[in-house]
């Protein structure tokens, strides 16, 4: 197997299999990073290819390092997939009244059987304000760090953690709803 460099190299000249390595080495990521914000599905895989497209045929955006170009990848990934929200999914909006931001969270059950499944949440998910979706997406179901949403968002990293506590306590309200009704 070749080394990164390598594979770089070969990028850089145009050698099919050093494409394909190169590919093979990031595809995973970079879709993980789509499908952060997308969801598992056609939309995250056409980001992904876009992405690496581009770098492909820009030999100039590789990165020396390997962990470096994951990073770089997975920001692309993570603001491609983020355009496409936007230009393809009008914003959704909903009522919030004054007494749901001030009401305190219920400890009503703690019972795990009782806990929301996966599409449940991410249902949710979709339901809240722009920000607090986009970092939710990220962090939940792409498992980033804080300071990598912040990157990618182009944000303060204090100010994604405050957005990610406040929308996570919305996300509580909508889903202790969902079990009430």
């Amino acid at each position: 197997m070749d080394s990164y460099e390598q594979i770089i190299e070969g990028v850089r000249r145009e050698q099919r299999a050093s494409q394909l390595a190169f590919y093979d080495s990031f595809h995973g990521p970079t879709y993980h990073s789509a499908a952060a914000v997308l969801g598992a599905g056609d939309e995250a895989e056409e980001v992904m290819q876009d992405v690496l497209m581009k770098v492909l045929l820009r030999p100039s955006l590789l990165q020396s390092d390997a962990a470096a170009m994951t990073r770089y990848l997975r920001r692309m990934a993570t603001n491609a997939a983020i355009d496409r929200l936007r230009r393809d999914h009008a914003p959704l909006t909903i009522a919030i009244n004054e007494d749901m931001l001030h009401e305190p969270p219920s400890d009503e059950s703690d019972d795990p059987d009782e806990l929301p499944d996966t599409d449940t949440i991410r249902r949710s998910v979709e339901r809240l304000p722009e920000t607090y979706r986009n970092i939710l997406r990220l962090r939940l179901f792409g498992q980033m760090r804080f300071a990598d949403i912040a990157a990618a968002l182009r944000a303060n990293p204090s100010s994604v953690r405050v957005q990610y506590t406040r929308g996570l306590s919305r996300l509580r309200k909508l889903l202790t709803r969902k079990e009430e009704g």
